[in-house]
């Protein structure tokens, strides 16, 4: 976004909030899949309790195999605990990130308020 109004340190400021913003769009959509995925598991999970002696399937690819319940359940559980990490990781990293954005904002209201 090269404007001829605009110093090389102004825009480069431009560009680093862009790269901030993009960010920042990436790591939301990475936590939004995530806390779907853990969405997903913990019903897995609540339908694998509630199933008593039924027979369950594991799907792999477009087909379901029969499984263990038992492992069923244990994989699930350490699916979820899993996927807890990665979304608290995800969400220490977009709150960082929601920190620059916010710091690097004010720098370019800054810069437009000198173009008037």
């Amino acid at each position: 976004m090269a404007q001829p109004n605009l110093s090389k340190h102004d825009q480069q400021e431009v560009a680093r909030f862009q790269n901030i913003q993009q960010q920042l769009e990436f790591m939301m959509q990475q936590k939004s899949s995530l806390q779907q995925q853990l969405d997903e598991i913990k019903n897995a999970i609540k339908e694998l309790e509630s199933a008593g002696d039924a027979t369950v399937y594991k799907s792999a690819g477009g087909i379901f195999i029969k499984s263990d319940q038992k492992y069923l359940l244990d994989s699930s559980k350490e699916r979820k605990q899993q996927l807890k990490i990665r979304l608290d990781s995800i969400t220490k990293q977009v709150e960082r990130i929601n920190s620059q954005y916010e710091e690097q904002k004010k720098k370019i209201q800054e810069i437009n308020k000198k173009l008037g």
